[in-house]
């Protein structure tokens, strides 16, 4: 279905095809960029989000884990030593809890996909997740 989706939309509009990504706390989806004209003739570009079932049940169930970590690490979380020595120990906690959180619910959905929509190519180099 992915695939169908993919050349369907390839047919119809001009596309950057992104791949799936798996993001590090499992969310898993397939972007696809579009080009397309707006009421008013403006070229514009929008998000397609291929996404399975159980993937987009676990991420309306983070949505609030994501928002909340989201407004205390923009960036993401950081791994650099000296940029977590200069944030509050206990919002390094609370970051890294809701990572466990999210990687819980994500992990759990993950179990329920098909492991080829988990495979992620990169040229020649694929990984499995």
């Amino acid at each position: 279905e992915e695939e169908a989706l993919v050349r369907l939309v390839k047919e119809n509009f001009e596309t950057f095809d992104k791949g799936r990504l798996v993001k590090p706390e499992g969310f898993v989806d397939r972007k696809l960029l579009i080009k397309f004209t707006n009421s008013k003739g403006e070229p514009i570009v929008g998000e397609i989000s291929a996404i399975t079932e159980p993937m987009w049940r676990a991420s309306n169930a983070n949505h609030g884990a994501f928002e909340e970590f989201r407004s205390l690490f923009p960036k993401g979380m950081p791994t650099d030593a000296a940029e977590r020595q200069a944030i509050n120990a206990d919002i390094l906690k609370r970051g890294d809890k809701l990572k466990k959180e999210m990687s819980a619910t994500f992990g759990a959905a993950q179990k329920q996909i098909h492991p080829s929509f988990l495979k992620v190519c990169y040229g020649w180099l694929c990984r499995s997740w």
